[in-house]
């Protein structure tokens, strides 16, 4: 799922950057998922840390995306979350003496994201587009409507890795929407909606499902200067505008999150302004229009403002934001397929800002929150997780690989010389316990020395084991049973003197105490000697295959 976070209009004035993991309760009731702070890393304790947005492909995947300062310059900034921890990634950046910002992130998978925001040229902005392969972030082409005039990205969403839309706007006389495709190969400018041409007109989120649906989410300014809902849709070949309600048209209404899970389910929030304070909204998309959803406030002579949503499901979203007491103070709800209801969040102190921008979502059992605090000096990434989410410790020493059991004696049923050829048979039992832990698998080698009866000797080739049966776990014992591996050739003959192997087998089987039978057939000759024949086997148990 993707996810963006808040957008600081006013460079001069941004104060962004969080990261949060959690795993929380599926479809948790109203108040029962109560979040802590984790830790989170900065590049520079001195410096601005801001993380924008935030998209998890996986509950061992996501990526976190926004820009760091190097002291001069805003640089971009890129977190991943491994499924125990974030950590700084390198990003590439235009120049150390450019502005460099990303703002949108969308990963499909641990192999393939996208990043986007924007970078200054000296003269204006202009767009820049970040490609994860799964191992290094690339700067990617991407194109502008002109390069003496700001064109910035403000979201990225991708339905897999061949198909991804980002949005944003162009300046111009009146800021218009940027939305730019991604074919596989390249990214494109594809024609997008506006209100009018003597409006200005934003994309501040974005929502893909197929490579037929996205839906963006933003605002236009009206008439009266004040910013009303703006939504618009893909439908595999154009955008188009839809309606999207307002609770005033003469009063500021905002969204700049969205998320959907098809077409048919859509959830976009942030703010409506009453006149005094801002207060939450939250729009829901049914499939032919949009509607207000009830969201619940912190108090209404208290700003709510919710610019991250993320939704796995038409019955669980998680939206996050702040409210402002003295400061601002983190701020998430949960919705449950009938209602908002507010989940109790903690703040790294009471008497800073701390604030939410950004979550994701993969599934109803694992969401992150992304957001910034401020320590007094500069603003940091600020991590938020449940209560429930412990990191738990379970150490398995390794034990051995060894026979269970010595193997026994092997002993030929008796023949009598007949003047036929005449064939004997013996059973080999070997108890093998693989408790090391590893996986690798073992094997087993075999030589011996002639089988001889005084100054007579048999020839080894007259002894040959057929192909193992399927093992058998020791009695109360549980093992993995053994696979034998395609490296050892049956019916397998005696070695002689240089070992061979007798058994093999795959890697992750073969683990625990298990019993092995072998059936061995000696090819008496009818003109071989009579005595009572001996050989030393030798049998080695060594690990791997």
């Amino acid at each position: 799922m993707n996810s963006v976070g808040r957008k600081a209009r006013f460079r001069t004035a941004v104060l962004l950057a969080i990261i949060g993991g959690f795993i929380l309760p599926a479809h948790a009731a109203a108040g029962s998922a109560s979040w802590i702070v984790t830790t989170s890393p900065d590049t520079n304790t001195a410096l601005l840390n801001s993380i924008q947005a935030v998209s998890c492909a996986s509950p061992t995947f996501c990526a976190a995306a926004g820009f760091a300062s190097n002291g001069t310059h805003d640089q971009t900034l890129i977190e991943e979350w491994n499924g125990s921890q974030w950590s700084i990634v390198p990003s590439p950046n235009t120049s150390t003496s450019q502005d460099n910002e990303l703002y949108g992130v969308s990963c499909v998978s641990a192999s393939f994201c996208m990043a986007a925001g924007y970078y200054y040229t000296g003269t204006a902005y202009q767009t820049l587009i970040e490609e994860w392969d799964g191992s290094t972030w690339t700067i990617v082409t991407s194109p502008n409507t002109s390069t003496s005039l700001a064109n910035e990205l403000e979201a990225v969403s991708c339905a897999s890795s061949s198909f991804c839309f980002a949005g944003g706007y162009a300046a111009g006389s009146s800021n218009q929407t940027l939305t730019e495709e991604w074919s596989g190969s390249a990214w494109n400018i594809v024609a997008s909606a506006d209100t009018s041409p003597s409006q200005g007109n934003i994309i501040n989120g974005l929502s893909c499902t197929a490579s037929s649906f996205c839906m963006a989410a933003g605002i236009f300014y009206d008439s009266s200067g004040a910013s009303q809902t703006l939504t618009e849709s893909w439908n595999g070949a154009s955008w188009n505008l839809i309606t999207s309600p307002n609770t005033s048209t003469t009063l500021d209404n905002a969204l700049y999150g969205v998320s959907c899970v098809g077409t048919a389910f859509c959830m976009a929030a942030d703010y409506a302004n009453t006149g005094t304070i801002f207060q939450t909204l939250t729009e829901e998309w049914t499939g032919s229009g949009w509607s207000i959803v009830s969201s619940p406030d912190t108090s209404t002579s208290q700003s709510n403002e919710l610019p991250g949503i993320s939704c796995s499901s038409a019955t669980f979203c998680i939206a996050a934001g702040n409210y402002t007491a003295t400061n601002d103070q983190t701020l998430i709800e949960e919705w449950n397929g009938t209602a908002w209801s507010i989940e109790p969040s903690p703040n790294i102190s009471s008497s800073a800002n701390n604030d939410l921008n950004g979550v994701s979502c993969s599934g109803t059992t694992f969401c992150v929150a992304a957001g910034t605090y401020f320590n007094g000096t500069v603003t940091q990434t600020l991590y938020l997780g449940p209560s429930s989410f412990v990191h738990a410790t379970a150490t398995l020493q390794a034990g051995t690989l060894s026979f269970v059991s010595s193997p026994a004696n092997v002993t030929f049923s008796p023949v009598t010389l007949s003047g036929f050829n005449q064939t004997a048979t013996a059973t080999q039992t070997l108890d093998v316990g693989d408790n090391t832990g590893s996986g690798a698998g073992w094997s087993i080698t075999l030589s011996n020395t002639p089988f001889t009866s005084g100054a007579d000797t048999l020839a080894n080739s007259a002894f040959t084991a057929a192909t193992p049966a399927q093992p058998v776990c020791d009695p109360g014992a549980t093992c993995a049973k053994a696979v034998w591996s395609a490296l050892v050739s049956y019916p397998y003959a005696l070695p002689g003197a240089t070992a061979t192997k007798l058994l093999s087998t795959s890697a992750n089987s073969g683990m625990g105490d298990q019993t092995v039978n072998l059936l061995w057939s000696e090819v008496i000759p009818s003109a071989s000697f009579a005595g009572t024949y001996t050989s030393t086997w030798t049998l080695t148990l060594a690990s791997g295959p």
